[in-house]
């Protein structure tokens, strides 16, 4: 279930600010959740928004499996997915 929240011009979707999203993030996003509902897909994907919420993230680097988990245990690893995670958030480009 998602909640939307309107506050102080921060958006929150989920409990997840978006204010600071790319509109091309948020359509995929909301399309994708809706069109994945009770089935397996595999999404490709160098924004890292775009996957934050899948059930499960593999991280490639040069052709190989370097991590595997959700958004939380790879953030909590301090590895190559959360390096990557926080140099687009620097960036803006979340």
């Amino acid at each position: 279930m998602r909640f939307y929240e309107l506050n102080s011009g921060k958006i929150t979707i989920g409990g997840q600010d978006i204010s600071k999203m790319k509109w091309s993030d948020l359509w995929t996003m909301f399309g994708m959740d809706r069109l994945m509902q009770g089935r397996t897909a595999f999404v490709i994907a160098h924004s890292l928004s775009t996957i934050r919420d899948a059930d499960s993230i593999i991280v490639l680097k040069d052709g190989d499996i370097v991590e595997v988990g959700n958004h939380d245990s790879l953030m909590a690893k301090k590895g190559f997915y959360a390096d990557l995670y926080q140099s687009q958030f620097e960036h803006g480009e979340e």
